[in-house]
């Protein structure tokens, strides 16, 4: 009896590709989190990441003095930084 739960049917089964970002978008994401009165869960969140990947880029940038990442990525949204800064800006003129 099939209760509709089975993994046995591919079409019910996709994968998520990897996402990879660019050097520059790390920095930018890092440099964000780093800013005053910025948590970086809300950081995380205007760019569509992870908290838990974003505080891992910060710690890898500390950690290797800022040579980390050197690998090569695309970046997912070439405007999330420029988004998270718009947000950023606007929730600080209402405050």
């Amino acid at each position: 009896m099939d209760n509709g739960n089975s993994l046995d049917n591919q079409d019910e089964v996709t994968m998520a590709a990897r996402r990879t970002y660019t050097l520059e978008f790390k920095h930018d994401a890092i440099r964000l989190a780093q800013q005053p009165d910025v948590t970086l869960a809300s950081v995380a969140r205007d760019l569509g990441l992870s908290e838990s990947l974003l505080r891992k880029w910060v710690a890898d940038h500390r950690n290797r003095d800022g040579l980390a990442f050197p690998g090569s990525g695309k970046e997912r949204l070439k405007s999330s930084v420029s988004v998270a800064r718009t947000r950023y800006c606007a929730r600080n003129e209402t405050s």
